[in-house]
């Protein structure tokens, strides 16, 4: 199976680790407090329960990198982590709006990719 990473689109810097895609068999759950995929995958969301997502690479917390969060505080809203509702609260490096980190104790866990700004890239 082939690794991809995510990168932005700015400057090429990677934002993931190296990942594979989850199996033709996966169906996306969005459990609250717990992750929709699991560490060391990406998956593409194109189910129904998503459909504010549907196009974006969805990936684990735990496998983000070279990001930082948006220095608009308006972008953090949530009790316990970020609920993920007013837009990009994840920017590269290069400062460019890459991703939304969803992570509040009344949402499912993980990291979604702007499609206009990032690009999913075959190691």
């Amino acid at each position: 199976m082939m690794e991809s990473i995510v990168r932005c689109k700015k400057c090429g810097k990677e934002l993931t680790k190296p990942l594979r895609p989850v199996a033709d068999a996966f169906v996306a759950d969005f459990p609250d407090g717990a992750n929709t995929v699991p560490q060391g995958f990406y998956w593409i969301a194109d189910d129904s329960n998503a459909d504010a997502i549907i196009g974006h690479v969805l990936i684990h917390l735990d496998d983000r990198i070279n990001m930082k969060d948006h220095p608009d505080y308006r972008r953090h809203n949530g009790c316990c982590g970020e609920d993920g509702c007013d837009g990009p609260n994840q920017i590269c490096k290069c400062g460019s709006e890459v991703a939304t980190v969803v992570s509040d104790c009344w949402t499912s866990y993980y990291v979604h990719f702007e499609p206009d700004h990032t690009i999913l890239d075959s190691l």
